[in-house]
């Protein structure tokens, strides 16, 4: 009991006491230093001071309008105007196309009928002499139907090589 009287008396501190005083002390401190230069006002006309042209309010301005395009192509690729390609369209006809594939009509035709964009006066480009040909479009070289020609002709051959012994 006199040890507790003692302590209350004298103000004996243990370690652990004084190390958190002190260290409300310090934070107690740079409250006040922050207090100090918060109740200071900057004038209004230091943070308006720019240069002739404001470079940075222009970075700014060209970066955020940049960006804002760069959104827009990302959100609708495709784009929104009329002569733009109609997204519902293209993924409608690729699913039924590819579900056609896989429902096994991959080998069913459908009949050939003229169109609406069809011309009334359309004439074939060949003419029906030239289709009677057959197939012009194989894959044969031009020297395939050449009828070779076997006549045996004697030509003298010389010997070069004594020529030019006997030149020197």
């Amino acid at each position: 009991m006199h040890s507790d009287h003692v302590f209350l008396d004298v103000a004996v501190f243990s370690p652990v006491v004084n190390i958190s005083l002190q260290e409300i002390k310090i934070f107690r401190t740079n409250l006040a230093l922050l207090c100090n230069f918060d109740w200071v006002p900057i004038p209004i006309a230091y943070p308006q001071i720019d240069l002739y042209i404001p470079f940075m309010t222009i970075l700014q301005f060209i970066f955020f309008f940049g960006w804002m395009k760069v959104v827009e192509a990302l959100l609708n690729p495709l784009g929104e105007d009329d002569d733009d390609f109609e997204c519902n369209f293209l993924i409608d006809k690729n699913i039924a196309t590819g579900l056609s594939i896989v429902d096994e009509t991959y080998d069913y035709c459908p009949e050939l009928r003229p169109d609406r964009f069809m011309d009334p006066n359309y004439e074939p480009v060949y003419s029906e002499e030239s289709q009677k040909r057959g197939n012009d479009n194989a894959l044969v070289g031009s020297a395939e139907g050449i009828k070779w020609v076997l006549c045996r002709i004697s030509a003298p051959l010389m010997d070069y090589s004594s020529r030019i012994c006997h030149n020197s």
